[in-house]
């Protein structure tokens, strides 16, 4: 597994590994997981300790221009984009954070270094 796999999918949730055990030695920008057709959810991210800090982003895409052989469609952002803060943990704490509505790209990143190993996990959930 890596950094933005999707774990597991039913016919009404999905899970995802936002960040899967990333060493905090260095910071890191996480990977965007696109959350089409996915109403709610919830972040969760464990490990961080010291100094270590770990943000939860979401950004609804950017529009890639259309091209004679593809339409314009919804991307993710590059990785390196922060996209908006949802939440931020306290340097050494782990993150629970609900999101409603869910944006349509979810990551986390580690934005302060420390000590620890990061494993944080979306769960996504339609609309009922």
């Amino acid at each position: 597994m890596a950094s933005g796999d999707k774990i597991q999918r039913s016919q009404g949730s999905f899970s995802a590994l936002l960040l899967d055990g990333v060493a905090t030695g260095a910071t890191n920008d996480g990977v965007w997981v696109d959350t089409e057709e996915y109403a709610s959810g919830t972040v969760v991210a464990l490990g961080a300790a010291t100094t270590t800090v770990v943000t939860v982003n979401g950004h609804n895409g950017v529009l890639q221009a259309a091209s004679g052989a593809n339409p314009a469609m919804l991307i993710a952002p590059a990785n390196n984009v922060v996209g908006s803060v949802i939440a931020t943990g306290a340097a050494g704490a782990a993150v629970y954070q609900a999101l409603l509505p869910l944006p349509r790209f979810v990551k986390c990143a580690i934005t302060a270094t420390g000590t620890g190993t990061i494993s944080a996990t979306l769960m996504a959930r339609k609309a009922t």
